[in-house]
């Protein structure tokens, strides 16, 4: 069966992207099929994390009508995507309503495990056509006070399309003596917190990179976090300090090769 994911929050700007493109590798190291697809219209940023390629189609030539979204489908870092156009002109008279229909020519459940969708930040249209098509949405919020009215609001806006389960992402976590406690924040929201993701410079290096967190840095510890929040969706074992572990002996074994 194959399961479509919606990556939202109401607010910009606290890593939906990041999550988006990592979850994505994440569970395709743990042997899924996993299509992720960038829904971001208007900001559109999910190639600068997880591909270097140029493309020729893109979402918005599906939305438009003027290809199967089949065929703006592109392969790199162990994952396939599709990515949306960074022409303002693409915009024009992209109905987001037809959304849902695109993505479910995605769905095979005997090819595609997981189609992950990255959503445009907020509560307008264009996130809304996102949680239409999806199955589940998971939030993405930092642990910040602000952020728990902010999760209640979008679970609010989420009943409009229905009654779709949904969880929580903690990401930029610092665990510092400001931030709120991940139960405090499965408590007041309602919502359970099924990966909590360490604030890593790493990634902003990595986006750099135009790579994938997990292949830029595979032993980061966001990229550790990546694995144990896949390992959760998939009710699967994971343990990070034996992954952490490996992941040494594999850079110091690389290292003498290389030399």
């Amino acid at each position: 069966m194959t399961k479509v994911i919606a990556i939202s929050s109401p607010k910009g700007g606290v890593g939906k992207t990041t999550v988006a493109a990592n979850l994505a590798v994440a569970l395709s190291t743990f042997g899924k099929k996993v299509i992720v697809v960038d829904c971001n219209l208007s900001t559109p940023h999910l190639t600068y994390y997880i591909s270097q390629q140029h493309h020729k189609l893109t979402l918005n030539d599906a939305l438009l009508g003027k290809a199967d979204i089949k065929h703006a489908l592109y392969q790199e870092n162990g994952v396939m995507y599709v990515p949306a156009s960074s022409e303002l002109n693409d915009i024009i008279d992209v109905d987001v309503a037809k959304l849902k229909k695109n993505i479910s020519r995605l769905v095979n459940p005997e090819m595609i495990d997981y189609v992950i969708l990255d959503s445009a930040p907020g509560l307008g249209r264009e996130a809304l056509s996102v949680m239409e098509a999806a199955d589940e949405i998971v939030f993405v919020a930092q642990p910040l006070e602000p952020m728990l009215e902010d999760i209640s609001r979008g679970k609010e806006v989420l009943k409009e399309v229905g009654n779709k389960q949904s969880s929580l992402v903690l990401n930029m976590v610092r665990k510092a003596k400001y931030e709120v406690k991940q139960k405090d924040f499965d408590r007041l929201t309602k919502t359970p917190v099924v990966g909590s993701i360490a604030f890593d410079e790493n990634v902003i290096k990595s986006v750099v990179a135009r790579k994938p967190l997990l292949k830029f840095k595979p032993n980061s510890p966001a990229s550790l976090d990546f694995m144990d929040l896949a390992a959760n969706m998939l009710g699967v074992k994971y343990k990070k300090s034996a992954a952490k572990s490996f992941m040494k002996m594999f850079e110091a074994i690389r290292s003498k090769i290389s030399l």
